[in-house]
């Protein structure tokens, strides 16, 4: 008995330790959103590091993933870009954080058979569309939008929610986009067939060296 309980407390433990963890990165996250939004506000240069696209966005992923197992909600991802590049992060996160929770609610509110997100990454080098640029697709299986809405929703105070809407999201993630010479946009063939959303990240890798990073790996998390 001594033994099982021991085993148990260790587990208990572990879980505990991780919980914790887990919790001091989503505090430390909220302080790093203050600090953006008062450099939004003071008109401050962000200072941008060397990080991966595809780390980020299992960070985002990762914040919502209470919120995603509740509802039944599988995320299936594939990265064909894991380059290091100079970024934001957690103005990336912010981004990605809305995106995945818009998907989310989306899929929340209609009756849909499937009920998943599809994130990948790509790299779109076309000469004739200027410098190289990492898109990162969110789709989701949820109510869509009609196409005719599709320019205003990025428009401050535009909401497709009938409750607790407030049009920021949307229009919070273009503005950070626009900061670092990034679009986004979105796509849906009209009210239940879902809905996809496209973000563009200049690629900028000045100063970094090559650490042997691949493009063109695959992963999938169901």
């Amino acid at each position: 008995y001594m033994k099982l309980l021991s085993g148990r407390m260790a587990e208990d433990h572990q879980r505990i330790s991780r919980d914790v963890e887990f919790l001091e990165e989503q505090v430390q996250h909220i302080c790093n959103v203050i600090t953006l939004q008062q450099s939004y506000a003071k008109g401050d240069r962000l200072v941008r590091e060397e990080h991966r696209i595809d780390e980020i966005l299992m960070d985002s992923i990762r914040m919502h993933s209470d919120m995603l197992d509740k509802n039944g909600i599988r995320v299936k991802t594939d990265f064909a870009y894991r380059e290091p590049m100079l970024l934001n992060r957690h103005q990336l996160i912010q981004v990605f954080v809305n995106l995945i929770k818009n998907a989310s609610q989306s899929i929340e509110s209609w009756v849909s058979d499937e009920k998943a997100i599809y994130i990948a990454t790509r790299l779109i080098d076309d000469p004739t569309k200027g410098d190289p640029f990492v898109e990162v697709s969110i789709r989701d299986t949820g109510g869509g939008f009609p196409r005719e809405i599709k320019d205003q929703l990025f428009t401050f105070g535009f909401t497709t929610k009938n409750e607790g809407g407030k049009g920021f999201g949307l229009h919070f993630c273009a503005t950070c986009l626009q900061g670092i010479h990034g679009s986004i946009r979105a796509e849906s063939d009209g009210p239940g067939t879902g809905a996809t959303f496209f973000v563009y990240i200049p690629i900028d890798k000045t100063g970094i060296k090559n650490k042997g990073h691949e493009a063109n790996v695959h992963a999938q998390v169901a």
